[in-house]
């Protein structure tokens, strides 16, 4: 399946944009009022069905297709929902699960409906469906023969993996109405960075072996300091930039790493890395995407010292190859993803971590496992954007009549 060329445009604005804001708690947002009494706003709505992880990712895609939709996200947890930046055009809406599921259809009348299969039970999905909405479904788990009748009513339905294709075919669902496609994954934000930065900054490291540790807490900064000691004594030139998670702790970490005899140069006091310098300490905030950028390895932090691994798209998707500790906070599914398919690597400690860098050094070894991630991390969104695709043409199918 080859990706739709909107692809390469729409993740550049993925990957430059800021971070979507939370989802207000639902006691902050005006959604205490009835459905009745919160007027259907003007021109398409969608309306989103399930709560699963990749439905921001659908409102991302959708929106930079379609601009000017409202969204309406409908289930009983608001924080499964990002919303979109003011600047999509996309306003986006949560509703919680309602009582009354024919007259809540009734009420927002939505032009087309994105419905996962994971909420084929809910009564709103057959009020859809019985009020004639275009549904697009999104087959996340594979579907029980009691589902088909439901199945056969949508425009199209997208089986995610192979597994959920194999039990539609069996359901006889025609195979042109079926398409099979790759996880969906949530395209969180990837920071952005200053090109003219970036070259600058290569031009002063170039030729040297390089790794980040990004966003390391104090008790992994022993770890990340013990296996740079390992590495360092063959690949002399080895250069650790390394990102505390608190840049507060800058200057206290640099005083303690000089006093063991490191040399150190410090991002926020403006010293630039020369060829002495064994530590970059990157004290500053919001330059992770100037760093993978930079370094074809990178270690999460959070993901050795149990407080739970930072998010692995960025460093996935700026092509950076990828090791972590077996904390993955909530990033589980992902990282699973990335080392089943041997695109990422886990580490449980100094030794672990200096042996993987040891073979990662390597130019070539560092390049295909960074590859393979940026695959991984790739073809989720383009899972997204091709059922947006569809779901925008037949909203526009329906807007003609």
């Amino acid at each position: 399946m080859a990706p739709p060329p909107l692809i390469i445009s729409w993740l550049k604005r993925v990957w430059h944009r800021d971070p979507a804001p939370a989802v207000q708690p639902v006691a902050e947002r005006p959604m205490q009022l009835s459905f009745a009494e919160q007027p259907r706003p003007e021109g398409p709505v969608v309306l989103v069905l399930g709560e699963t992880p990749g439905v921001a990712a659908l409102v991302h895609a959708a929106g930079q297709i379609c601009p000017g939709l409202t969204v309406l996200c409908v289930g009983s947890d608001a924080a499964t929902f990002v919303p979109l930046q003011e600047d999509d055009g996309t306003t986006v809406l949560w509703r919680p699960l309602p009582a009354d599921a024919p007259s809540f259809a009734g009420h927002w009348r939505p032009d087309v409906a994105l419905i996962f299969t994971s909420a084929l039970a809910q009564p709103l999905s057959g009020a859809l469906l019985s009020a004639g909405v275009p549904v697009v479904m999104i087959c996340d788990r594979p579907p029980t023969r009691g589902q088909r009748r439901q199945l056969r009513q949508a425009d199209h339905v997208f089986a995610i993996g192979t597994e959920a294709g194999s039990a539609l075919e069996r359901l006889g669902l025609p195979e042109a109405m079926v398409t099979v496609c790759a996880t969906i994954e949530d395209v969180t934000a990837v920071p952005g960075w200053n090109e003219a930065e970036r070259d600058a900054m290569a031009g002063l490291i170039a030729g040297r072996p390089l790794w980040l540790a990004a966003q390391t807490t104090p008790d992994e900064d022993r770890i990340i300091v013990e296996a740079q000691t390992a590495v360092a004594r063959l690949a002399h030139r080895l250069l650790l930039i390394l990102v505390p998670d608190d840049p507060a702790r800058g200057p206290e970490l640099a005083r303690l790493l000089r006093e063991r005899g490191w040399q150190v140069a410090r991002r926020s006091a403006e010293e630039e890395p020369d060829e002495e310098t064994q530590i970059y300490l990157a004290d500053t905030r919001d330059e992770l995407g100037l760093w993978y950028r930079l370094a074809p390895i990178s270690f999460l932090g959070g993901s050795l010292d149990g407080t739970g691994s930072i998010d692995p798209f960025a460093a996935a998707s700026l092509g950076s190859a990828i090791l972590h500790g077996p904390h993955h906070g909530g990033h589980g599914s992902f990282l699973d993803r990335l080392d089943d398919a041997k695109a990422a690597r886990e580490v449980h400690g100094a030794t672990e971590l200096a042996q993987a860098l040891d073979h990662l050094i390597s130019p070539d070894q560092a390049a295909g496992l960074a590859h393979d991630a940026w695959q991984i991390a790739t073809e989720g969104a383009e899972t997204a954007l091709w059922i947006a695709t569809r779901l925008c043409d037949l909203l526009d199918r329906t807007e003609r009549g």
